[in-house]
């Protein structure tokens, strides 16, 4: 940053204002965009709360009901990992859907939040792919098919909390981060080497005036 002025030491403080300025509208940018995610994320926490509560109920009074049912250890590992996918899927969409309101569709964070749920969606469609290769049926709406009744119903009670637990932790994590951005007041650059000592002369430039008047004369 540089600025110039007849008065040298005026062009310093001139200099400094324009980088403290520059420094508070960026805060106030940043800060303005966590309080929105912040204000999205803790709506969508009442609502997954609930989600996560119903969900821990069902699965509750199931196992009260039914003491001996339980599932076998594959299929509990799937529900566990595809739970966690499709909890990042849902986290990534809704802090997507946050920043879209107020970032351009080239941003950075734009591009990346898109990348990864490709990605993701990718990994959960071939762990919830038929043994027959067809990620086209999900595991969870067909691969509970031809299970005894008791053991399918305990699988998608275990599906639909585990989800919710994991998008409700994930959901946490970008509330608190986001409270704390709201209110965090730190520069938001460094500034190296502010501009002290009355600046250096750049006009009029006598040496080209005096090469100039030079040429005239001949």
């Amino acid at each position: 940053v540089w600025a110039t002025d007849t008065d040298r030491f005026f062009s310093d403080t001139l200099a400094n204002a324009i980088v403290d300025e520059a420094d508070r509208i960026n805060r106030i940018i940043v800060n303005t965009k966590a309080r929105r995610t912040r204000e999205f994320d803790e709506k969508r926490l009442v609502e997954t709360k609930q989600d996560l509560e119903n969900a821990s109920r069902k699965l509750e009074q199931f196992q009260n009901k039914h003491q001996t049912v339980a599932l076998k250890a594959q299929i509990a590992s799937l529900i566990k990992n595809a739970a966690e996918l499709k909890a990042r899927i849902t986290a990534d969409q809704i802090e997507l859907s946050v920043l879209e309101n107020s970032l351009s569709s080239e941003h950075y964070r734009i591009r990346f939040l898109r990348s990864r749920i490709r990605e993701t969606q990718k990994r959960l469609d071939d762990l919830q792919a038929t043994p027959s290769g067809d990620s086209t049926v999900s595991f969870f709406d067909a691969g509970f098919q031809g299970m005894p009744r008791l053991i399918q119903e305990l699988a998608e009670l275990t599906r639909d909390f585990k989800v919710a637990e994991n998008v409700y932790t994930l959901l946490t994590e970008q509330y608190e981060n986001a409270r704390i951005q709201e209110h965090r007041d730190t520069p938001s650059f460094s500034v190296l080497d502010r501009a002290v000592g009355g600046g250096t002369k750049v006009r009029p430039r006598r040496a080209i005036i005096g090469l100039a008047t030079l040429v005239t004369a001949f």
